[in-house]
């Protein structure tokens, strides 16, 4: 699976089965998120997916931002993308809803 990094100019290489499994129709990834970020974006360092984001992790506001970066990072809208675990953790699981097919 390559996808383009988004604010970074290289590729993604192939992902561990831990980070990146599916189940149905939803696909569950594991990220590490890094709030108060100087740039927003969503890169792959050594087989781990991390999230930067530039807000600050307080009332859900970086869990948001991160969100949105996923949803755009795996081409998908915004409300498919849904927080399952770690939501006061840097380690996060999101789960995301796809259409079979894609």
């Amino acid at each position: 699976m390559s996808r383009r990094i988004l604010s970074i100019g290289k590729r993604v290489t192939k992902l561990k089965r831990k980070d990146l499994y599916s189940e149905r129709e939803q696909l569950r990834v594991r990220v590490k998120v890094i709030a108060r970020s100087k740039s927003a974006g969503v890169i792959e360092e050594q087989g781990e997916i991390i999230v930067k984001v530039k807000l600050r992790p307080e009332r859900g506001k970086a869990n948001e931002e991160a969100r949105r970066l996923i949803a755009l990072y795996f081409g998908v809208k915004p409300s498919k993308v849904r927080l399952v675990a770690g939501e006061t953790s840097r380690n996060k699981v999101f789960e995301i809803d796809y259409e079979k097919g894609r």
